[in-house]
């Protein structure tokens, strides 16, 4: 990969799904190809921090697909080393030899812990590694000294310096000698004669050629020039890749300019809207709304598409294959969120945490009615079997909605769901949503049936961070973890169950019951991973902001 010229911090397009749009991002990697030297995907130009895994992946795959060979340096926005390092080996299987990453996220973060985020990314990744240095993503300041000793790293190759106030031209000479390439993150750096390598700002987005002029430029008509189109293009508002987005939709570069922002405010609007819909609808069957089923479609859709792509089993033996092996896969490697919950999470986090998932704990299993009757009789018995333990075989004490109201009494947080409605996270919604679809609308029952087999044999081993995290915090109320550690070993053997009484009967249809498991793998995981950045950002409060959506330009 060339290490000098304009590298291009590229936003990404999304439809209104909130689907990477592909034709687009062949079309804006085609639009400064002429001049770019190479891309980089997924920084903040890019709304990196807000992209969720299949987003990200999907934005990687694309970028690569259409810029040439090795010029892609994929950006890593994530808050933690250990994700940082599971989105660096995503990125390797990818195809990408190089990525660009922040430091760990968080005020209290110290050099030495940065260094060493730097160091264990390197180690463990095999790519070259290049710095994103800013601040106000990240809430932290890496100092000079450990630059140096990041650059002294064999493979750190490059930095992009997004240092507000400029850098002495000694300290850029000292890094260029430990060999990184230096960038610029900034357009009024442009055209200041500054000796870098090359520079990574917005701009480049929408022109390219100025920016390589303005790379070893000190005309001040070129300068004037750039700070001219960056105060037009609003490059230093707070939503600057909202702009960015505008000017390249009107010049038809991209096909939609959604912002994640507002997609995610739709999204906010639109689950709690289907969730309310839902709810109603098991005290009204004939409830019906469109608008609200069109969104549901829309949404699913999206997610069938990607799943679609990694190819699905012909036969019910194929389909307990996949199962086995998709399970196997996610216990092997343990999220680092999940160590961080049953590690080092504390208790006004974890309150968080309980409070994302109360519309599930407070309402579990009652859409599960409805997938009964659609089951052939043979299936329904292993299917009425795990209900049956769901609501404490008769006895309210033991349903499992009744040990999740015992947590909340004793984390002293309210029983009622309506009052989360307005509080938690549009993914954790879609995953209570989930269910209502495969139990009511989904054209086949065999979507329901693998989503419920994955899960109850996932979730036994899922909830462990949550059981430690009970054990370390205290907290008595821990039944509605332990229980389904425990009972949901018998209702996995249930969902083998209930998928070959399908498969008897001739209703299983193998690639929708693994359809089904893969939309509940990844909506769970969505859902998962969202509470757990939203604990780790608020504390829990009856007023606390519905999501974490804000990031200042400086990061930049």
């Amino acid at each position: 990969m060339p290490n000098h010229g304009v590298f291009v911090p590229l936003i990404t397009p999304i439809d209104d799904t909130g689907a990477v749009c592909r034709q687009s991002v062949r079309q804006l990697v085609a639009y400064s190809s002429a001049t770019a030297s190479g891309y980089l995907p997924c920084l903040t130009s890019g709304e990196g921090w807000l992209l969720s895994r299949d987003q990200w992946e999907a934005m990687v795959r694309y970028t690569l697909e259409a810029a040439l060979p090795g010029g892609v340096i994929v950006g890593i926005e994530r808050p933690t080393t250990g994700e940082v390092m599971e989105y660096a080996k995503l990125a390797k299987r990818l195809g990408a030899g190089a990525v660009m990453l922040t430091s760990p996220f968080g005020a209290d973060v110290d050099q030495r812990q940065i260094f060493e985020h730097y160091r264990q990314v390197h180690d463990d990744s095999g790519l070259d590694i290049y710095i994103y240095n800013e601040s106000s993503l990240s809430r932290n300041e890496t100092a000079f000294e450990t630059l140096l000793a990041v650059a002294d790293l064999p493979r750190v190759v490059g930095i992009k310096d997004s240092v507000s106030g400029g850098r002495e031209t000694s300290q850029i000479a000292a890094l260029r000698s430990r060999g990184l390439a230096y960038y610029i993150g900034w357009e009024h750096h442009l055209a200041t004669g500054l000796p870098v390598d090359g520079n990574v700002v917005s701009l480049a987005n929408l022109e390219p050629a100025l920016c390589k002029l303005g790379q070893h430029s000190s005309d001040p008509t070129v300068h004037a020039e750039i700070v001219r189109l960056s105060e037009a293009y609003a490059l230093l508002a707070d939503d600057w890749y909202r702009h960015v987005k505008r000017a390249l939709k009107a010049r038809g570069v991209i096909a939609s300019d959604r912002t994640l922002v507002i997609l995610q405010e739709a999204s906010m609007s639109n689950q709690k809207q289907l969730y309310l819909f839902n709810r109603a609808r098991l005290q009204h069957p004939e409830a019906s709304s469109p608008e609200l089923l069109r969104f549901e479609r829309e949404w699913i859709a999206n997610h069938v598409a990607e799943i679609a792509s990694h190819g699905a089993p012909s036969d019910a033996a194929e389909l307990r294959v996949h199962l086995a092996r998709m399970i196997e896969d996610e216990q092997r490697d343990t999220p680092d969120s999940a160590r961080y919950v049953a590690e080092h999470m504390p208790l006004d986090e974890f309150r968080i945490l309980v409070q994302e998932f109360a519309v599930d704990g407070l309402t579990e299993a009652q859409a599960f009615y409805y997938a009964l009757p659609r089951l052939p009789l043979e299936a329904q018995m292993p299917m009425l079997r795990i209900m049956i333990d769901e609501f404490g075989s008769g006895n309210l004490k033991r349903a499992h909605t009744s040990l999740y109201v015992n947590l909340l009494r004793e984390l002293g947080m309210p029983t009622e769901p309506a009052f989360y409605f307005d509080r938690v996270e549009p993914a954790c919604l879609a995953f209570v949503n989930l269910f209502f679809w495969l139990s009511i609308r989904a054209d086949d029952p065999s979507y329901f049936a693998g989503a419920i087999t994955y899960l109850e044999t996932a979730i036994a081993v899922f909830f462990d961070c949550y059981v430690q995290a009970c054990a370390r915090l205290g907290i008595q109320a821990h039944a509605y973890y332990t229980e389904h550690q425990h009972i949901d070993a018998f209702h996995a053997i249930e969902g083998q169950n209930m998928l070959r009484a399908m498969q008897a009967t001739r209703t299983l249809d193998p690639g929708k019951a693994w359809m089904g498991a893969r939309l509940a793998s990844i909506i769970t995981g969505n859902a998962f991973e969202a509470a757990v950045a939203k604990a780790r950002q608020y504390q829990f409060a009856a007023d606390a902001p519905a999501s974490w959506i804000g990031v200042s330009h400086d990061a930049r």
